[in-house]
């Protein structure tokens, strides 16, 4: 399926709730530091009662397929905190022409499903990991256990998912130690670890972050020159390389330095529904009618409208001070919070 710039859509993010159990500082407030009451009503987690359900979510994933979307990722929030994830996962991977079904967690329950999501025919995850420093890791989740994510990878290896990707964002410059351990996940193990630069989003905006470029530079200094070596995989945006003597290839997700819009192959549904044609930006549809309807007619016309109204790139904009930030006025302003919008 194309949209209206001639872009291959093949790929879908699928959230399955908005809850999550970290509060990380650059995807949303603590709990016990902003209050509902003082957020904007789109900021506050929904009702779980409001979440697509197991059977919704199948559905969609098969009108997906028929449209020629082959590749879904299980996001939220946090997919695990979920009872039915792995439920889930098993039923999005038997829809015929589904090539591939990954998920993307905090680590913090995976030592206890990994086993369960490999025989659900789960095909690959990813884990958000920002710092091998246990103190700055429970700085920077608000609370998180390192331990517990580090277990979690190894139980991932363990089920036979090779390589596990780590994905991780640099809040600032002052966090090169962070690149460097980060990294050598990859030189050591069948890890496959990806930078992906800060998005003004949300919390985001705080928070300067680190291009693809400054990492690069961080990591060639320690490890020597990195080899580019394309697309490790087919589905995403990601440019990989190698640095000599690494197991794995290092990447870099880089959508501000190093826009990819023009070869954006995804949209999102977030975990009540709405299909979200851009992560920046507020353009796509509501599908809930259409299911309460049990009109797939109309569902695949409203996937095929989302899609048509994908915008020719994200809008941010650079500052006087060089960062880049979302406009926040009009139509198209970044809403809420990463965790809201599935990533």
């Amino acid at each position: 399926m194309q949209d209206a710039y001639g872009r291959e859509i093949n790929y879908a993010r699928i959230s399955i709730t908005d809850q999550c159990n970290l509060r990380c500082v650059y995807c949303m407030p603590a709990a016990a530091c902003v209050s509902a009451e003082v957020l904007r009503p789109q900021q506050r987690q929904v009702p779980q009662d409001t979440y697509l359900s197991a059977a919704e979510i199948l559905r969609i994933g098969t009108v997906f397929a028929d449209l020629g979307i082959h590749d879904l990722r299980v996001t939220g929030g946090e997919p695990l905190v979920r009872s039915d994830a792995v439920d889930i996962v098993r039923s999005l991977k038997k829809i015929p022409d589904i090539r591939r079904v990954a998920l993307t967690t905090n680590g913090q329950l995976l030592g206890n499903m990994a086993a369960s999501l490999k025989p659900a025919g789960l095909d690959g995850i990813n884990v958000s990991l920002d710092t091998l420093d246990a103190v700055a890791y429970r700085s920077i989740t608000r609370g998180g256990d390192l331990a517990l994510t580090l277990a979690g990878i190894d139980a991932a290896l363990a089920a036979g998912f090779s390589p596990v990707k780590v994905n991780c964002v640099l809040l600032d410059r002052d966090r090169r130690d962070d690149a460097l351990g980060i990294a050598a996940l990859a030189r050591d193990r069948d890890i496959r670890v990806r930078f992906i630069e800060m998005m003004p989003i949300g919390m985001g905006v705080n928070f300067a972050g680190v291009s693809g470029g400054e990492v690069r530079n961080i990591l060639e200094e320690a490890y020597g020159p990195w080899e580019p070596a394309g697309a490790a995989d087919g589905s995403g945006p990601a440019r990989y390389g190698r640095f000599q003597g690494f197991r794995e290839a290092i990447g870099f997700i880089s959508p501000l330095s190093d826009r990819f819009c023009g070869k954006c192959n995804r949209i999102r549904l977030s975990s009540t529904g709405f299909l979200r044609s851009c992560l920046h930006g507020e353009a796509g549809i509501n599908l809930r009618p259409a299911l309460e309807q049990q009109d797939d007619v109309q569902l695949r016309d409203d996937i095929v409208s989302a899609v048509n109204s994908k915008a020719a790139g994200h809008r941010f904009s650079i500052t006087a001070d060089g960062q880049e930030q979302a406009e926040q006025a009009g139509p198209g302003a970044a809403p809420a919070f990463m965790s809201q919008i599935g990533g």
